[in-house]
């Protein structure tokens, strides 16, 4: 599972020339409590912010222009290549904000620690869509300067698909929207370029725009996602990651690797998520 934690301030400062600025007694103990014996993954500022890696946990520096080695403690050129040498554990993303922006698509879930309190900073952390996930707070507290835990945990559409990495839906210009267009076309998923109003983004609210009918089943069953349903996984949860596999054999042959990895992330994880 990949996990992001965070603290931030009222504005989102996480940093202040390389530096967390403020000191807060006891702030830190969930970081510690969440990561302890699992993969903490960091980039080679945050890393040398700390000038050590972190006790009885695995730490994986991103850097392409240094090597970091010691015990538990080792080198990623990238997100993708730190995230391979981690699979099977559970990892958390500590920063910086290029990575939690680089990580925020791919996180289950976001463990966020927020400081009641607006602070000079240079260093933000990324705005993401709240309605794209479950939020809980865990609990609060009193103090000079008070803060909260919460947890974000990550809705995923009925057919288990990722909005957070779909091309549609990160497409926010018009620029972006003929990009997405040519991607939908060359994969095969329209069979022209469409215009840049038909391919934005519209979610999937009603079965229209539901290619597996999922909408109005879960109504037909009375529960809120596929797997709560005692059919599950029925023929058309089946059928569909049929159709997955083959649209993601066609993906690979035609995209290049940063159009595929989008893809990937966005629509063919989606037994994996099924279950969540």
């Amino acid at each position: 599972m990949i996990n992001i934690v965070v603290a931030y301030a009222k504005n989102r400062v996480i940093g202040n020339k390389g530096r967390i600025p403020w000191k807060i007694k006891g702030e830190q103990q969930r970081f510690k409590e969440l990561t302890t014996g699992n993969v903490v993954i960091m980039g080679r500022r945050s890393y040398e912010e700390i000038e050590r890696p972190l006790p009885n946990r695995t730490t994986i520096v991103i850097s392409a222009s240094k090597n970091f080695d010691a015990e538990n403690c080792m080198t990623a050129k990238s997100l993708d290549e730190a995230l391979i040498m981690a699979e099977g554990k559970d990892i958390y993303i500590s920063g910086g904000a290029r990575l939690y922006e680089e990580a925020l698509p791919l996180a289950d879930k976001m463990y966020i620690t927020e400081i009641d309190l607006e602070v000079e900073g240079d260093t933000y952390f990324p705005e993401f869509d709240e309605e794209l996930f479950e939020k809980e707070i865990n609990q609060y507290f009193e103090g000079d300067i008070p803060y909260t835990y919460v947890t974000y945990t990550r809705k995923f559409t009925l057919c288990g698909d990722n909005c957070l990495c779909c091309p549609r839906y990160l497409a926010k210009t018009d620029e972006a929207l003929q990009k997405a267009a040519e991607l939908w076309h060359k994969v095969g998923w329209r069979d022209h370029v469409v215009s840049n109003e038909e391919i934005k983004c519209t979610g999937c609210s009603s079965h229209k725009q539901c290619a597996y009918q999922l909408v109005d089943c879960i109504k037909e069953h009375e529960v809120d996602k596929c797997n709560q349903c005692p059919d599950y996984p029925c023929e058309k949860i089946c059928s569909m990651l049929r159709r997955s596999d083959l649209y993601k054999a066609k993906c690979l042959d035609v995209c290049i690797e940063e159009e595929y990895r989008l893809l990937e992330s966005a629509f063919f994880r989606k037994e994996e998520n099924l279950g969540k």
